[in-house]
């Protein structure tokens, strides 16, 4: 089903990109933009055009939702315990999966990163001096991309647990491709605010999950 492999799309942007943050209490917002039109790829009208990447002293959480609420996608870090948390709603089913941050991640939380190259700096986006990089695939295709990141936000490998660990500074715009979608993410907005503990939570209706049923869980979505 069309939703299904949405809400699928959705989730890899999360499990993907968690990690950029700052050090104090806050929201950083990310648009998301795709190179097809809806004429293209009627899909397109049901892709998420934003993401939140919210964080408080050592607790990150980055989230998707879409389709008028029906699923959500979420990410919950803490880097004092060393734990990251995937939670995942879809209609009635609520589930959530906790790993601890050396372990390896789940098979669809990976991206084959081939290598990536440094290129110019001191590059003015929003506000920033950024750094250029090249992202270099390792695909069939040989797929390749650019993406600015800045090291002006000063916090220690921002980028800890998502597959662009080796970038060392807070990504700020950035492309993805998934199944023959071409997404970008640029950064929107930062802005101060005060968090209640509760964003930071794992809600009660929540059911905890193996690692295994929760890979199980995304394969038989992405049959589907």
């Amino acid at each position: 089903m069309v939703w299904l492999k949405t809400i699928l799309f959705s989730l890899l942007i999360i499990v993907l990109l968690n990690g950029c943050t700052r050090n104090q209490e806050g929201v950083i917002e990310y648009n998301i933009s795709y190179d097809q039109s809806p004429d293209d790829n009627p899909l397109i009208n049901l892709m998420p055009t934003s993401m939140d990447f919210y964080f408080k002293d050592q607790k990150v959480l980055t989230q998707i939702q879409g389709w008028m609420g029906i699923f959500k996608s979420t990410q919950l870090s803490d880097l004092d315990d060393s734990t990251n948390v995937l939670m995942m709603k879809l209609l009635d089913k609520k589930y959530y999966y906790v790993r601890h941050l050396r372990d390896a991640p789940l098979a669809f939380e990976t991206l084959d990163i081939k290598s990536i190259e440094y290129l110019k700096k001191d590059t003015a986006y929003k506000g920033f001096n950024c750094n250029h990089a090249r992202v270099y695939m390792n695909d069939s295709a040989a797929t390749e991309f650019d993406l600015l990141y800045t090291d002006e936000i000063n916090i220690p490998s921002p980028n800890r647990n998502n597959p662009f660990s080796e970038i060392p500074g807070v990504l700020m715009q950035f492309r993805m491709e998934f199944k023959g979608i071409s997404l970008q993410l640029d950064f929107k907005d930062y802005r101060d605010t005060v968090f209640p503990e509760t964003t930071f939570a794992i809600p009660s209706s929540y059911e905890k999950i193996s690692r295994k049923k929760m890979s199980d869980f995304f394969n038989e979505l992405n049959a589907m």
